[in-house]
């Protein structure tokens, strides 16, 4: 009799959860990039039982790290499908905000503030700030700093 080869029909789901988690935090930990976000879907390439697994993992899904500035392209459906995937999970949110960044992408982000249990947020450059309009700077003074109401940790890089 064959043996299966398939640690997900083997060992249990918890445990298969537990290893997938901390693959994904070896390889968020310590040096965040905005691709880091997508690390679930490298394992949702091995197969569809893995991928099954891992679309119905919230907490894999969790981590959102963003460089949203000028020149860098967000993918807004990436982001919306990552929240989404997420489910009620809290959210460890790691944002880069440079020159003009996407607003578009903050807004969605930001939608789910409630969420949020972990955030660090870096800002690269505020020149554009002093540029900007009255109204504009109102709207990211609400978007930043409003309620969070299941953040445990803040982090603030000027």
């Amino acid at each position: 009799m064959k043996r299966p080869t398939d640690p997900l029909q083997v060992l249990p789901p918890e445990l298969i959860g537990d290893i997938f988690y901390s693959w994904l935090l070896d390889h968020i930990r310590p040096h965040t990039k905005h691709s880091h976000s997508q690390l679930p879907v490298v394992l949702c390439l091995v197969s569809k039982s893995w991928r099954d697994f891992v679309y119905g993992s919230p907490l894999l899904w969790a981590h959102i790290i963003l460089e949203l500035s000028r020149g860098t392209v967000t993918s807004l459906h990436a982001l919306q499908k990552q929240l989404e995937r997420s489910q009620g999970a809290p959210l460890f949110v790691d944002v880069e905000v440079g020159e003009q960044p996407d607003r578009h992408a903050l807004g969605v982000l930001f939608a789910e503030r409630r969420r949020f249990g972990q955030l660090t947020l870096r800002v690269i450059d505020l020149a554009h700030g002093a540029r900007s309009t009255h109204s504009h700077r109102q709207a990211q003074y609400h978007l930043f700093f409003c309620a969070f109401p299941v953040l445990c940790e803040l982090a603030l890089d000027w």
